[in-house]
């Protein structure tokens, strides 16, 4: 085995920091061998990737229909509120 000479640097959050920590103890090794480690063991398909980024594609296009009935939704909604506003006005309920 060489000498590791070489320094990789990431900036993670508290969370992940702790997170990665804890996978480390659990697997009974360092924060560094477990990281190497992971790193070294992934592997990116690119039917993978290609995959991903269809689902971000159709989740992109599935939450702007969602936007769009929801906006449709809230204008039916101010729209019945006002017609039974005046409804209840034209029967002096109000």
């Amino acid at each position: 085995m060489s000498t590791r000479t070489q320094r990789i640097n990431l900036l993670v959050t508290p969370e992940e920091k702790a997170a990665i920590e804890a996978a480390a103890l659990a697997g009974d090794m360092s924060v560094s061998e477990h990281i190497r480690q992971a790193a070294l063991e992934y592997d990116v398909r690119p039917d993978e990737l290609a995959e991903v980024k269809y689902l971000v594609k159709e989740v992109g296009e599935a939450t702007e229909r969602i936007h769009k009935r929801l906006r449709k939704h809230r204008s039916d909604m101010t729209r019945f509120k006002a017609e039974f506003k005046a409804l209840r006005a034209s029967h002096g309920l109000d």
